[in-house]
């Protein structure tokens, strides 16, 4: 396990998980689990605006792109 150097997030090497204080305090504090839930559908509809208008920027389709990337390889810890 490792700590980053200024506190902010826990790394466990072993199974690649990192765990900030939002993590936790998710587990712990359900009114903290609505709003980190709030603000990652914010930015998760933000950033999918951004990549729809680059698309079309650039007169691409999504699969033009989902085409475009190597195959996913799942990697199992054990």
């Amino acid at each position: 396990m490792i700590i980053a150097e200024d506190g902010s997030y826990i790394h466990w090497l072993a199974v690649d998980i990192h765990l900030d204080i939002a993590a936790f305090l998710s587990v712990i504090e359900p009114a903290a689990k609505q709003k980190f839930a709030a603000i990652k559908l914010k930015h998760d509809h933000i950033f999918g605006q951004a990549i729809a208008s680059l698309r079309k920027q650039h007169q691409l389709r999504q699969s033009d792109i989902i085409a475009g990337l190597p195959p996913y390889k799942h990697t199992s810890y054990g």
